[in-house]
């Protein structure tokens, strides 16, 4: 058998074969380049508009004139695709007039519909708004994405107007994000003036909620006083409707007669004093709780156990730092506290009452006795009377109105001492020791024990 190679003629190439593998059933395949070919369209989309090429409609608005293209208006914006693929003299027309809408903000959207961008700022975020989603544009997706910026930075100054903005613009997320944050931050958003703002109507309908995060009930009442006091002879009207949205039930007697009232918003008025006399029958009479029927609500808040702040304090990096920090669960942050009045590590720490008492510790060159109170309310440290022993790694705990020191190293020997704080009259007593020394040891409380 001979081989012979024929010559190939001028400008004449041979056929390609690039078989597919045995293992392959079709005889093709998809090459995926949405992603990058998107970015190349949105880029080459923009330059044809600066540029005129192309254009083939001119939006007209406030007299200023923009070029533009159907094809993109209409895939990227719901309003002008029903105008130019239905039936309307819009559809055949090279200027389209619109109304109701300023040239600044018409600009930033089809800025959008070009590149995917938009610029949001709490200046021309109404009015993006209200032409985006209100009046006709029908860009939803303009409101979500509101939603999720405003999550991020929403603050007790500006809640009630996102909240506000959220309700005129259906946009549900937005408002979940508002009153969630409303209902975890109540204790302080009801001291601002924001808050007193507020009108009789948006007032009473977040005293009602069940999801105030409250330690007390007292907190709503305080809340009540402070709405009226902004503005007292246009609101003490609304006092008995208010008082029916405090569960007066809950409040402690003493506090009920003491602050409620003798209240001069509530104490003048006979159908405020019906609603405190009938919150007193409840306390007088607890044998009828069962059987009592009152327009009060009686059950707690679902929140009236308010999440405590995680404290987190001195340590050891390079030096034994003083800094404290805490994390407040309700707003998921970390934030800067006061510092303690001298640098520690492996210190003791007990709370009571609301105050945290921080004993011994290390220093980097001696264990010390020191002990300091940081009250949580007021923010600041106190310095206290000294242990008897110097020792770290301690055990501590609050019981009743002690503190006791467990245990604990002294820079040479595991101790088993004990000592008792009396947290009324700032002294300490030596308890009975332990049964062994013991350093950087557990300790739990049950049933007083």
């Amino acid at each position: 058998m001979s081989l012979v190679m024929l010559p190939i003629k001028e400008n004449e190439q041979p056929p390609l074969d690039i078989s597919l593998s045995s293992e392959d059933q079709e005889d093709t395949s998809w090459i995926d380049c949405s992603e990058e070919l998107s970015k190349n369209c949105f880029s080459q989309f923009g330059e044809l508009r600066k540029s005129g090429h192309l254009t083939d409609v001119i939006i007209k608005v406030e007299g200023r004139e923009i070029p533009a293209h159907r094809i993109i208006l209409a895939a990227t914006i719901p309003f002008f695709n029903a105008m130019f693929t239905c039936e309307m003299i819009e559809a055949y027309s090279n200027v389209i007039t619109l109304p109701n809408i300023d040239a600044d903000t018409m600009e930033s959207i089809l800025n959008f519909a070009y590149s995917g961008r938009l610029k949001f700022t709490f200046k021309n975020i109404e009015r993006l708004l209200k032409a985006a989603v209100r009046d006709y544009l029908q860009l939803t997706i303009l409101s979500n994405r509101c939603a999720e910026i405003w999550k991020y930075r929403i603050s007790e100054k500006n809640v009630f107007s996102i909240r506000r903005f959220a309700l005129m613009y259906n946009i549900p997320q937005a408002v979940i994000d508002a009153d969630c944050y409303i209902q975890q931050n109540f204790c302080f958003i009801s001291k601002t003036t924001e808050f007193a703002q507020l009108d009789f109507t948006n007032i009473l309908n977040i005293l009602n909620w069940d999801q105030l995060h409250v330690d007390y009930e007292g907190r709503v009442f305080e809340a009540v006083c402070h709405w009226i006091e902004f503005d007292i002879s246009n609101r003490l009207v609304f006092a008995p409707k208010l008082l029916t949205a405090v569960r007066l039930p809950l409040l402690r007697p003493a506090y009920l007669i003491d602050k409620v009232s003798r209240n001069p918003y509530f104490c003048n008025s006979m159908e405020c004093r019906d609603l405190i006399d009938e919150a007193k029958n409840y306390h007088l009479m607890p044998e009828r709780r069962s059987n009592f029927n009152s327009i009060f609500k009686i059950n707690i808040r679902v929140c009236t156990e308010i999440p405590g702040n995680i404290y987190v304090l001195g340590g050891l990096n390079q030096i034994q730092p003083s800094t404290v920090e805490f994390y407040d669960p309700t707003i998921k942050k970390w934030k800067p506290s006061k510092v303690m009045t001298s640098q520690r590590t492996r210190v003791g720490v007990a709370v009571s009452n609301g105050k945290i008492y921080v004993v011994g510790g290390y220093n980097g060159s001696e264990r010390l006795r020191c002990v300091e109170m940081f009250d949580t309310v007021s923010g600041n440290w106190v310095k206290l009377v000294s242990m008897f022993k110097r020792r770290s790694a301690m055990c501590a705990t609050a019981l009743g109105e002690h503190v006791y020191v467990i245990g604990g190293y002294d820079g040479t020997n595991a101790l088993d001492s004990v000592e008792v704080y009396e947290i009324k009259s700032d002294y300490w007593a030596f308890g009975p020791p332990m049964l062994a020394k013991r350093c950087a040891a557990g300790i739990a409380i049950s049933k007083g024990l």
